[in-house]
């Protein structure tokens, strides 16, 4: 049985919208590139990566992740990085004596994350946050109700369906001129 790797359009409209292509897996990124066959047996993974050359934007978690599985995967790899540091928004700093983390806090999806494993293999106390008690404040510091947290997201799913159904019906439409 053939399985397609691409993405579907609402799952790239819903990370675009969310800030980003967080959600791709390496699989249907790799398509997206040209790298991998998108008609391949389910379950099989169809890498051909041997002469080919990739640059990685980013020495972050994300980037140096995926410079490395490209890596084994026989590719030619440069990773170019803006900061004069690697780690991204992974970032501690030491200059006042004792660390501070200034970038990321909290691992997201704990189970099946790389960087539980890695945190596991230092004596780092960890702890689970309980997201069901969020709190959300505006611009002026004023906390925000439940229920307009709420609403605000039903607002955002509403969003998304209208995009949706409107770029169903348009052809060569950019998701910045659906969005508008």
């Amino acid at each position: 049985m053939k399985s397609s790797t691409r993405i579907k359009r609402r799952q790239l409209l819903k990370m675009a919208l969310l800030g980003g292509a967080y959600g791709l897996l390496p699989g249907k990124l790799f398509t997206a590139c040209g790298l991998l066959d998108s008609t391949v047996e389910e379950g099989e993974e169809n890498f051909d990566l041997a002469n080919k050359k990739v640059v990685v934007v980013g020495a972050g978690v994300s980037g140096l992740s995926a410079a490395q599985k490209l890596k084994e995967l026989g590719a030619e790899v440069s990773v170019l990085e803006a900061q004069s540091r690697l780690g991204g928004r992974l970032w501690t700093d030491r200059s006042l004596g004792s660390p501070f983390e200034m970038g990321a806090g909290w691992i997201h999806g704990p189970r099946g994350n790389p960087l539980t494993e890695l945190v596991d293999s230092i004596p780092a106390t960890t702890f689970v946050t309980d997201d069901d008690s969020l709190v959300v404040y505006d611009k002026s510091g004023k906390q925000i109700t439940e229920t307009l947290v709420d609403q605000l997201d039903a607002d955002f799913t509403t969003l998304i369906d209208q995009v949706d159904e409107f770029m169903d019906t348009q052809t060569d439409l950019s998701l910045e001129s659906a969005i508008r």
